[in-house]
């Protein structure tokens, strides 16, 4: 049975096993930008879930958050906002983020959507950056800063 459609198949086949093959045996371990962005993603996450456990573990202990507000706040004061349920987030969703590594301090320059912030619990924009440092082998954030996007402006991906 050598119809096209039989090879189509096998080809397809091939390829999916081929795919899975370099999935499974090219993987290394994740680069510093991965393991940076994975604890980005999972401090939304736990901010968002009220996981202080979590943010426990991501957030280094000295440190300085400045909101879109223009509060500064230090790593109590923001674990006993969320644990007391005084700051809840329904969603936070990242985009346009950029990792810079230099050795065991990075920063994360992004864009965010965040629901929950305000009173009326509408979506909020913002751009931020933060630097996390390197510290047993884990990277926790040291310090965050954001700036609300004007609620006209588009948001466009950094060019350069």
């Amino acid at each position: 049975m050598n119809t096209p459609l039989t090879r189509r198949l096998v080809i397809a086949a091939l390829a999916c096993v081929g795919g899975t093959a370099t999935l499974s045996f090219g993987q290394s371990s994740p680069t510093a930008e991965q393991q940076i962005l994975r604890a980005d993603t999972d401090r939304f996450k736990a901010m968002v879930n009220g996981d202080v456990a979590m943010l426990e573990k991501l957030l280094a202990v000295e440190l300085s958050y400045i909101g879109s507000t223009g509060r500064i706040e230090d790593r109590h004061a923001i674990l006993y906002d969320i644990k007391s349920g005084k700051t809840k987030y329904s969603i936070i969703i990242p985009s346009e983020r950029q990792v810079h590594v230099m050795g065991t301090v990075a920063t994360v320059i992004g864009v965010a959507v965040i629901r929950g912030e305000d009173a009326d619990g509408s979506d909020v924009g913002i751009r931020y950056s933060s630097v996390y440092v390197l510290r047993d082998g884990r990277w926790q954030m040291v310090t965050w800063q954001s700036t609300r996007i004007a609620p006209n402006e588009t948001v466009n991906p950094r060019r350069g």
